[in-house]
């Protein structure tokens, strides 16, 4: 049986994943996915694309916390989305 993933390498292939489902030209082309620790409380993306983000979120998470890690975010709730230079962005108070 392989090691778990360290929350390096879960942060990074979620990061390439999310960059590859955020893009967008308006702010009403994007929503906000739930992520989890350690990847986070939330990120913005492609509206069609939240299911698919967050069931990555959670199959990566999943992953990292077979090998017992665990975590705990503090998050602050996003107010909206932004489409800030062609990228999705959670905006927040």
């Amino acid at each position: 049986m392989g090691c778990a993933p360290s929350e390096a390498e879960v942060r990074s292939e979620f990061a390439d994943y999310v960059n590859d489902a955020n893009a967008c030209e308006t702010a009403s082309e994007c929503a906000i996915a739930t992520a989890y620790c350690p990847l986070g409380c939330f990120v913005a993306v492609r509206a069609e694309r939240v299911e698919s983000v967050e069931r990555k979120a959670r199959d990566l998470v999943d992953d990292y916390e077979a090998g017992g890690q665990q975590c705990v975010n503090d998050c602050a709730i996003p107010t909206g989305t932004e489409c800030i230079d062609g990228r999705c962005a959670a905006r927040s108070q």
